[in-house]
C-alpha cells in the first residue's frame, strides 16, 4: 500500500532555490511512498527527486505528469479535444 506524500514533496525545493535540499524528512518514513511530479513544476527538480528516491530504503513510486504544472495542470494546448 502506498501513500501520497504531495505536502512533504511541495516542501522539498523552493522556487528559485532549487539547489537547497529539503529531503531530511523522507529518510525518517518508514512505509511505502507513491509521489507525484509534474514535468512544468518550477518547485520540483524530477530528476534531483529521482537521486532522493534512489536513496530510500522504503518502496516508492513516480509518476510523472507529461506537461504538468505544480498542481498537475496542463496547458490548454496539451489538453485531449
Amino acid at each position: 500500500m502506498y501513500r501520497a506524500y504531495s505536502r512533504y514533496l511541495k516542501n522539498m525545493m523552493i522556487k528559485g532555490e532549487k539547489e537547497r535540499m529539503r529531503d531530511a524528512h523522507f529518510y525518517q518514513i518508514k512505509i511505502p511512498m507513491l509521489f507525484f511530479a509534474g514535468t512544468r513544476d518550477p518547485f520540483c527538480d524530477i530528476a534531483k527527486l529521482k537521486e532522493v528516491l534512489g536513496r530510500l530504503d522504503y518502496s516508492r513510486h513516480l509518476v510523472t505528469i507529461d506537461g504538468g504544472n505544480h498542481s498537475f495542470d496542463l496547458p490548454f494546448a496539451a489538453l485531449p479535444l
